[in-house]
């Protein structure tokens, strides 16, 4: 990724957790509804970064949509 400001975004029911390069950036383990839930990331200098999503639900319907944007200034 490049260097920079970042938001990253799940949107998701049942609860979910977001690992950037192993260190939790986002926990909203908790059963609910679909939203949205963001979280700031910086990079400071261009290098790949692993993600690591995980995601509960209480029933078999999932929704999960992952996202990574530039912070808005």
């Amino acid at each position: 990724m490049p260097a920079g400001d970042w938001t990253v975004a799940l949107y998701a029911n049942g609860g979910v957790r977001l690992l950037a390069d192993g260190r939790p950036i986002m926990e909203e383990w908790k059963n609910s509804g679909a939203r949205r839930v963001t979280a700031p990331l910086h990079l400071d200098a261009a290098r790949d970064v692993e993600f690591v999503v995980e995601q509960f639900r209480e029933r078999a319907s999932q929704t999960l949509l992952f996202t990574i944007e530039p912070a808005a200034k």
